[in-house]
């Protein structure tokens, strides 16, 4: 998919203003720049967005600037070392780990660019009903694109991913997540995936005096199998020191932390139930 020139670094300078045309678009202060080619039809011109990830905070990209022009790309990024990823509508996007330097535009070799087909889906509830709002975090291979949520139908689509395999994580505040794998390319029909409502986890965190603690970080794990993140959650803690969220049923241990100290409980969710879970925070 992406053939690599050998890496060069050239001081950031704008061409005099009675100059001709740069071969090659300019953008001042840390960057780096791709030649790029694509499938005959595909206009380079529009959408093209690109995304930074840094090699010390996996898994959180940043959309950066974007200057193209017919042969070559540049995308403005910070110092260091990280992945950038381009996405051009209608192609597979690329990702490609460089190095950047301050004040720099670092040449990352070209990358070539080839057609796709949108993902697409709904995603429903036990009884068919569409389930607006729902989160989905796709991945295919090492290629992770932007994540995407339902409209009020429940559907979905993907732009940028490649054809095979593709896991899809998928979140509902009032469901239980699940991570499916469906496949994509030419001729696959259109994936319905089911939520379950599960039960509920109804809770509340509080300090050792019994005040709600707003501030506090939750996070829900199964003790006997704490990778498993089909059975793990992050629910948000509100002004009130409350939380909810809807689990399979099962075993989970609820844990909290925040300024004022720690604090779990384990607690077990029934298809259907509501679970109350008090988490007490104590200094150590």
């Amino acid at each position: 998919m992406a053939r690599d020139e050998a890496a060069t670094s050239v001081p950031v300078v704008p061409p005099p203003p009675d100059s001709d045309p740069s071969p090659w678009p300019v953008m001042k202060g840390c960057a780096v720049r791709f030649r790029w080619e694509f499938p005959e039809g595909v206009d380079s011109t529009v959408g093209v967005r690109a995304w930074w990830e840094e090699a010390d905070a996996p898994g959180v990209s940043t959309l950066r600037p974007v200057a193209r022009g017919s042969e070559h790309v540049v995308v403005g990024v910070p110092p260091g070392d990280g992945i950038v990823m381009l996405h051009v509508p209608g192609c597979v996007a690329v990702q490609r780990a460089v190095s950047a330097e301050a004040d720099v535009t670092t040449d990352a070799g070209t990358i070539t660019f080839r057609r796709c087909k949108i993902l697409e889906g709904r995603v429903v509830d036990e009884d068919g009903a569409p389930i607006d709002g729902a989160f989905l975090w796709p991945q295919a291979g090492d290629l992770s694109v932007p994540l995407t949520g339902t409209d009020k139908d429940g559907r979905f689509a993907f732009d940028g991913l490649p054809d095979g395999e593709v896991q899809l994580r998928v979140e509902s505040d009032d469901h239980v997540r699940r991570t499916v794998v469906v496949r994509n390319g030419p001729g696959v029909a259109p994936e319905a995936i089911v939520l379950d409502r599960g039960g509920e986890v109804a809770g509340l965190v509080v300090d050792a005096e019994g005040r709600p603690d707003a501030d506090a970080y939750v996070w829900i794990v199964d003790p006997l199998d704490d990778e498993n993140r089909d059975r793990m959650a992050w629910p948000s803690v509100e002004s009130d020191g409350t939380f909810s969220v809807h689990l399979a049923p099962g075993r989970y241990r609820v844990s909290a932390r925040s300024d004022d100290g720690s604090g779990s409980v384990t607690v077990e969710v029934h298809e259907g139930k509501t679970t109350d879970a008090r988490l007490i925070l104590m200094t150590r």
